[in-house]
């Protein structure tokens, strides 16, 4: 790799050739503003926002667009580059219109940051500005012209990311602006990310307009789990309100770059689901009463413990998810595949269609972790039975009891005629799952799980990533988390008996029982993760 040496503002920096003054300038900690420019962009230079002087030449050049050269010397707070910039920022405000206040974009709007910075104080255009009205241009977008600035980072995104032609500048001169092309709608799932990028407010997301202002709510660093991508995330939690109100892109380059899909972008609605499950139930006949996890937990222990010694192990099935973290996936895997002796314990598969864009990919598994349960062994043991089978051999009556570590519609599972009647066969039948689904309406015992965002833990993406999610905030009614019930109940069976204080200790064992996750910690593991063990590279995902 070629390297470059040169200095920015008197500090002498080393970087790669055909590196940019922008990026150049970060290496030293030196500031160059930007609109049209991202790293995760073409470079288009439209801005001139980042104008910088180099020492011999008459010119100023854009940061943007001049890559570093040998000796190079750079100035960013020349009085030329000062009075350059106040004016591109009067020329950039004439027309915007002044609605900060009741702007979307306002407390994280660079424009207002620039404008504080280094623009104008009072305005010279005495002209009528230009007008247009709000339009839904679909991808879950408001477009506000009247705030544009032409910084095309919404038409290269669509192009570059997406693939996609569904944005673009059209007309000419000062009548020029961004519009969807033929009056199209924008139907990429990419499109939300326009308006993390946008840096003023003329394209905003329709699901957090008006829901509250950026400096109200605490970003938490977290992991999608939408699909086995594994996303790297912001989940932005307003503590007044105990609410998750948005989730936007984090960057992390060996996962998801800087982008997210609008499906992961949306994922925080569950949470706040208004059909949540919110505390144990149990079903005696037809009827579905409240009751107690003090309850709940010993009797569907004693339950399981008859069952086992009426009909043995093999009367007892566990659908596990892969949904779950690692550290629940490791608990499963010790209470009922080690402690029980369980050899029906499968994880069901939820695939879906692959999205494939030009710079990133909507993975065809709808479980966060099934790399991750698959390395922890959460598998059928010796003559024991898949999913599929459970079923059919539920159904037939030589599976006694089925404990659903998730549960979801029935044609998840199987046929659904088959499914039901199996579930109506069954003399156990224990759901835990933080929402209803027709599998937890037909359950003897519901035990309310949490979301994502209520528990901490890892998950292991399909490249074999292992990442962090914290929880992000309080929960909700009388639920408990995942491995906290897990744990209980393992307790109560008499095969768990250890009193971990929380996911990190679990993660531990797990880390020195399973050669896969052998060297891994919460530590280790950071803010953007860290892979499996090679020795775990095969691990198959199916």
């Amino acid at each position: 790799m070629a390297v470059v040496k040169l200095q920015v503002d008197g500090r002498e920096v080393v970087v790669e050739k055909g590196t940019n003054l922008i990026e150049a300038g970060k290496k030293v900690g030196v500031f160059v503003p930007s609109f049209c420019y991202h790293p995760g962009l073409p470079v288009v230079g439209v801005c001139r926002i980042c104008l910088c002087e180099i020492e011999g030449r008459p010119k100023l050049v854009a940061g943007c667009a001049t890559p570093v050269e040998e000796g190079m010397k750079v100035i960013t707070q020349s009085a030329n580059v000062r009075e350059a910039r106040k004016a591109v920022m009067e020329f950039l405000l004439i027309h915007h219109p002044l609605d900060c206040p009741m702007c979307d974009k306002g407390g994280e709007c660079t424009l207002q940051d620039y404008t504080m910075m280094m623009g104008p104080a009072h305005t010279r255009f005495t002209f009528e500005k230009q007008t247009w009205p709000e339009e839904d241009v679909g991808g879950k977008l408001i477009l506000n012209k009247n705030r544009c600035i032409l910084c095309l980072r919404c038409v290269n995104l669509c192009k570059t990311v997406a693939g996609q032609d569904e944005i673009a500048v059209l007309s000419r001169g000062e009548e020029t602006y961004i519009g969807t092309v033929a009056g199209r709608k924008i139907e990429n799932e990419m499109a939300g990310n326009i308006a993390d990028i946008c840096p003023v407010g003329a394209l905003t997301s329709k699901d957090f307009r008006f829901r509250s202002r950026p400096w109200e709510l605490k970003p938490v660093g977290s992991v999608c789990t939408l699909c086995s991508k594994g996303c790297n995330t912001k989940v932005w939690y307003h503590p007044r309100r105990n609410e998750v109100v948005r989730i936007t892109a984090r960057e992390n380059m060996d996962v998801n770059q800087w982008w997210i899909c609008d499906r992961g972008r949306g994922a925080f609605w569950g949470i706040h689901d208004p059909n949540r499950l919110l505390q144990p139930t149990r079903r005696q006949g037809d009827a579905t009463a409240p009751t107690t996890w003090g309850q709940a937990i010993p009797a569907i222990a004693e339950s399981l413990r008859a069952i086992v010694e009426r009909h043995g192990p093999s009367a007892v099935g566990v659908v596990a998810s892969g949904e779950l973290t690692n550290e629940e996936c490791y608990l499963a895997r010790s209470i009922f595949r080690d402690g029980l002796g369980l050899a029906n314990v499968d994880v069901v598969e939820r695939p879906q269609p692959p999205v494939v864009y030009p710079k990133f990919t909507i993975e065809g598994d709808r479980n966060p972790n099934t790399r991750g349960a698959r390395a922890i062994g959460l598998a059928p043991g010796p003559r024991g039975l898949g999913v599929a089978d459970m079923i059919r051999a539920a159904a037939e009556g030589s599976i006694h009891a089925l404990v659903f570590l998730r549960g979801g519609p029935l044609e998840q599972f199987g046929d659904p005629q088959a499914v039901a009647r199996a579930l109506g066969r069954l003399e156990l039948l224990v759901v835990m799952d933080p929402m209803p689904s027709p599998v937890s309406g037909r359950a003897h015992w519901v035990l309310p799980g949490v979301s994502f965002a209520e528990r901490e833990g890892t998950y292991t993406n399909s490249q074999g990533r292992v990442q962090r999610a914290p929880r992000v905030f309080t929960l909700r009614g009388d639920t408990r988390e995942d491995w906290r019930i897990l744990q209980d109940l393992g307790r109560s069976l008499g095969v768990w008996m250890h009193v971990d204080a929380g996911p990190q200790q679990i993660f531990q064992r797990l880390a020195a029982a399973n050669p896969a996750f052998a060297g891994l910690d919460y530590t280790v593991l950071g803010d953007l993760g860290a892979p499996l063990a090679a020795a775990s590279a095969d691990v198959a995902v199916g």
